[in-house]
């Protein structure tokens, strides 16, 4: 299974109380897939996207493919989100997922990247 995430900083709008033009947010967003990998490991990145076509809403889309080892039955490495983000110490906890909980880790790396350039 593929999964995507979608990731934008939108020009000359508000982001996390800082206002950044398309230009910025077009670095913040390379630098924010660059690191990738780096902060998710076992969610293999096979492509970045970045799209300027929809005015002032530049974007990039993000898909991955989670990567699981251990496994019992089959090959010892196999595709699971729930247990690659397992490996990356995102456990379920409560009604809080493990992809919220990466999710919300996700946006706020983003909004540091955000208020690093301001």
């Amino acid at each position: 299974p593929v999964y995507e995430m979608i990731i934008g900083i939108y020009g000359d709008n508000e982001v996390g109380g800082l206002v950044c033009s398309e230009e910025l947010g077009k670095q913040i967003m390379k630098e924010f897939v660059d690191n990738w990998q780096e902060r998710n490991p076992n969610l293999e990145l096979i492509g970045a996207y970045y799209h300027a076509d929809e005015r002032g809403k530049p974007h990039v889309h993000l898909d991955y493919i989670p990567i699981a080892h251990g496994y019992q039955k089959g090959m010892k490495t196999q595709t699971g989100l729930v247990k690659a983000l397992g490996e990356q110490d995102f456990e379920k906890k409560g009604k809080l997922t493990a992809q919220m909980q990466w999710e919300k880790r996700e946006n706020e790396y983003l909004e540091k990247l955000c208020r690093e350039k301001d």
